[in-house]
């Protein structure tokens, strides 16, 4: 179009994509990668200086959530250099982001060393503000060993520290601490009162960051609740607060929370557009992060729906993020790692030239003597290399095809891991549900035969966990057989009894499998946690169901059979009920880790001591008790390969 034709109304639409830009500008601008311009900026001091100790303890504190491991490494880094240059304030926070780091890791006792050197250092230096937060930060580990005694002493010194000194950052931590410890303790109108205190100070001061993680809480103490309209209200609350300040991460955060309550809602169109207006938001704005928390709701309402082909769409789009975010952090944190130790390797390469000099003339001598013997064999070599030349290419071309093959089953497998995931329960719905869990889940190859599942309606909440015949891809086709047989009989046929849903299953499998001769099947433990009768119904077939009932350990042994198995036709089970009032945790686990051999004397772990292992454990709190058994299978399984798909889950009452 010639410009003199141009009307008004494209002018208005031009003008329109014009501030468009201008707004993504500015929001990209906002919302820059905090930790690759921290990285940067890094990169850019070569000298020794107190602001390196503080750009160091930013990266460590940016990585406490994402990448605690590293998060420790840069910290230490901090607290090395702070301590060369008696720079007491970079020491202090050292000290603290450290313990952080290592409480996001699980080491509690390593966290508490760091916390208390805190105290210490804190109080040499008469920084009340950081002794404040030490205290704080003592209180959060010991609220998370379930020593709520001692939390609520350590909140209180750290709310008298930071009233003292009229600090309102360190007041609205220690009343954000009280809430949380409120909320375990289910003390949800105590623990919503003190999150409330958090934000009005928070407002106050105009900390926005710390605004929005107030709103999120009080958002998850109503949903907790079980008041999910609140829940929602509270959400869109944060959504407006971060629009005001253009804030696309906050926005984001808001709408996929909005997003993951209508989905329990089963509201799966409101969910799909929040989840997808997130996605909208952070896209523009280049953020990988929230565009992978976005695509994982997304996969959750396609699994709901049964739209299993948008699902696999989606989880390849999470997982292919997920594997992104990993790579683009890894190269940030190896290039700053390779400046910072270019001094030491300059000196080490200065050595190496040194010693290679010396060593000059006997490397020539022994070429020349090396040249000599070449010679006397080289008539031989020459006459055979004709014929060595054909078989090398004929193997080449042999390796090259084989290599192809390789190549192609493995990018298979990885994809069929990618649909297999996509059916396994949605664990932030499994959290909220059941908040004390873990699952220590570890298939033998990339896929696998054992699966667990979980779904809640009408305010029963059905947990299995099962092992397929086979591991590899043949068991990891029939764990998406099983998935989709219970999701029919607990969905679509409203079966509620655990031993009516095993035989259903059993019905459903069976017609699936209607083709197969080689009588496969799956063991599985089937348990249905009723919170308005108060009660646990367990049913199994081969795998028993482990409860501490009173303080003690009772096995529920299953019945004898595989459930799916096309050469029976029928079969019944026992249905055990219990009162929850005398049940304190529940163990569900696949037979991979008891038959696991050990390097050492080539004998199984076996069923006694994995019920020994568990009667060891008891005490630790049970989020730790997945990181101990994996803890205690690497030691005994050493350097021996995984026999089977290993498969635990643990659920505290």
């Amino acid at each position: 179009m010639h410009p003199n034709n141009l009307t008004i109304k494209n002018m208005k639409i031009l003008f329109s994509l014009l501030l468009s830009a201008l707004i993504c500008t500015n929001l990209y601008a906002q919302q820059k990668d905090e930790l690759g311009t921290l990285l940067d900026k890094l990169n850019k001091v070569k000298d020794k200086t107190t602001e390196k100790v503080d750009i160091l303890n930013q990266i460590s504190w940016e990585y406490r959530n994402n990448n605690p491991k590293l998060g420790v490494t840069y910290g230490k880094f901090a607290l090395g250099l702070a301590k060369e240059l008696n720079y007491d304030k970079g020491i202090n926070k050292s000290l603290s982001f450290i313990g952080v780091n290592y409480k996001n890791i699980g080491e509690h006792s390593k966290a508490l060393e760091f916390f208390f050197d805190g105290v210490t250092e804190s109080k040499r230096t008469q920084d009340t503000e950081a002794e404040g937060h030490s205290y704080n930060n003592i209180g959060e580990i010991y609220r998370l060993q379930k020593n709520y005694k001692q939390a609520e002493e350590y909140f209180k010194k750290a709310l008298d520290a930071g009233t003292i000194n009229q600090n309102d950052i360190l007041v609205a931590y220690a009343h954000n601490s009280f809430g949380k410890l409120y909320k375990d303790l289910k003390e949800y109108d105590k623990a919503l009162d003190e999150h409330l205190k958090a934000l009005e100070i928070r407002k106050r001061i105009n900390d926005k960051k710390a605004i929005a993680a107030s709103i999120e809480n009080i958002s998850k103490i109503y949903e907790v609740q079980g008041k999910m309209e609140d829940a929602i209200s509270s959400y869109k609350q944060a959504y407006e607060f971060a629009k005001s300040f253009n804030d696309a991460r906050g926005m984001a955060t808001a709408l996929i929370g909005i997003a993951r309550i209508d989905l329990r809602l089963e509201k799966y169109k409101e969910s799909e557009e929040n989840a997808k207006k997130a996605l909208q938001i952070v896209e523009k704005v280049g953020d990988k992060v929230y565009q992978k928390d976005s695509y994982e709701v997304l996969v959750n309402i396609a699994k709901s729906t049964k739209s299993y082909e948008a699902a696999v769409v989606y989880q390849d789009k999470f997982l292919s993020l997920q594997e992104e975010i990993y790579n683009d952090r890894l190269s940030k944190d190896i290039n700053y790692l390779t400046t910072s130790f270019q001094d030491e390797q300059n000196k080490a390469q200065i050595d190496l030239l040194n010693q290679r000099q010396q060593n000059t003339y006997i490397i020539i001598a022994l070429v020349v003597v090396g040249l000599i013997v070449s010679s006397i064999f080289s008539t031989f070599l020459f006459r055979n290399n004709k014929k060595l030349s054909k078989t090398q290419d004929d193997l080449k071309t042999s390796m090259d095809t084989i290599a192809k093959k390789n190549e192609d089953i493995e990018a298979s497998i990885r994809y069929a891991s990618r649909i297999q995931k996509a059916f396994l329960p949605n664990r932030f719905e499994l959290n909220v549900a059941l908040p004390n869990n873990f699952i220590f889940y570890k298939p033998k190859n990339v896929v696998g035969g054992d699966f667990y599942f979980f779904k809640e309606i009408d305010k029963k909440i059905f947990l299995a966990v099962a092992d397929c015949t086979g591991h590899g891809v043949p068991g990891a086709l029939l764990s998406i057989v099983g998935s989709m047989a219970l999701q029919k009989v607990i969905v679509d046929n409203k079966i509620r009894e655990a031993h009516k849903i095993l035989q259903e299953t059993h019905d459903e499998m069976r017609r699936a499998l209607r083709q197969s001769q080689d009588g496969g099947g799956m063991e599985i433990a089937m348990c249905v946690i009723d919170n308005e009768k108060n009660t646990l119904e367990i049913a199994s077939a081969k795998t028993p169901v482990y409860i501490f009932q009173n303080d003690m350990l009772h096995v529920v042994e299953g019945e004898r059979v595989m459930v799916g198995d096309v050469k029976v036709e029928s079969m019944t089970f026992q249905n055990h009920t219990y009162s929850l009032k005398d049940i304190k945790k529940i163990y569900m686990a696949s037979d991979g880790l008891q038959d696991q051999f050990s390097s050492n004397n080539n004998k199984k772990f076996t069923k006694k001591s994995f019920k020994d292992l568990l009667q060891q454990i008891q005490e630790k709190p049970i989020q730790l008790q997945g990181q101990e058994l994996e803890s205690v299978l690497k030691s005994w399984q050493g350097v021996e390969s995984q026999t089977d798909d290993i498969l635990v889950m643990g659920i505290e009452i």
